[in-house]
């Protein structure tokens, strides 16, 4: 019915279609004889005002635009302390332009895709058009400093599991670890074959999302079961 109701022309568009069929010399009568013949007229003005706006190109533009909201940016790298916690900080113009708050999750797309959580830009980066993101997430993305990405919100979902593996070099996966990774990924936006890195012993330790469940965008929650392997195979 929800469907129905959106597809359903306003009473100005209807006024506007009847001069439109009858330019293509089609009568509509007021006088229906029967509920039936008033449905048909409902369908015929429907199924005239969808074929009007498929031939002009408007049919769904304006949903489109609002759900694909994206801006090009020019990448600069972060302060030191922002380095792998995933974010990636824009000024508020273009939070405004992709109607996104801070800590919304957005997508990054160089030559390759990931997401990150947003921040906002500190002042003196305010109305450069630049989106200041690390060097991990700019290997997920396929970019570099001084590049360019579009950005949009991204779409993303619950993560059921997470499968990381250390890149590199084995690991040995005990409890402990996997309950260090879990409290370290909590909120943490996530994509198949993005490098994210932890911070163990004073040093970072990179790993590789192997797998998600489901595909595309997630987010790691308390719920998310953790596999970590002992290596990428």
């Amino acid at each position: 019915m929800y469907i129905l109701r959106n597809m359903l022309p306003s009473f100005k568009e209807i006024h506007s279609l009847s001069k439109y069929c009858k330019s293509k010399n089609k009568v509509f009568r007021s006088d229906f004889h029967s509920f039936y013949h008033g449905q048909i007229c409902i369908l015929s003005i429907c199924m005239v005002f969808y074929e009007s706006n498929i031939i002009n190109g408007t049919w769904g533009r304006k949903t489109m635009a609002e759900r694909n909201k994206r801006i090009e940016l020019k990448v600069e790298d972060v302060e030191r302390t922002d380095l792998a916690k995933g974010i990636a900080r824009i000024d508020q113009a273009a939070m405004q332009i992709l109607q996104i708050s801070e800590r919304d999750i957005i997508e990054i797309i160089g030559n390759k895709k990931t997401v990150a959580r947003v921040h906002l830009a500190n002042p003196e980066d305010a109305g450069k058009n630049i989106v200041r993101i690390d060097a991990y997430t700019r290997r997920n993305a396929g970019t570099t400093v001084g590049g360019y990405v579009k950005i949009c919100k991204a779409d993303v979902v619950e993560a059921k599991k997470i499968f990381v593996a250390p890149s590199g070099i084995p690991l040995t996966v005990d409890d402990l670890l996997v309950k260090f990774l879990k409290s370290e990924l909590s909120g943490r936006p996530l994509m198949k074959m993005n490098i994210i890195v932890v911070v163990m012993l004073a040093h970072p330790v990179l790993f590789v999302v192997v797998d998600t469940e489901p595909d595309g965008p997630v987010v790691f929650t308390e719920n998310t079961e953790l596999h970590v392997l002992s290596k990428q195979n």
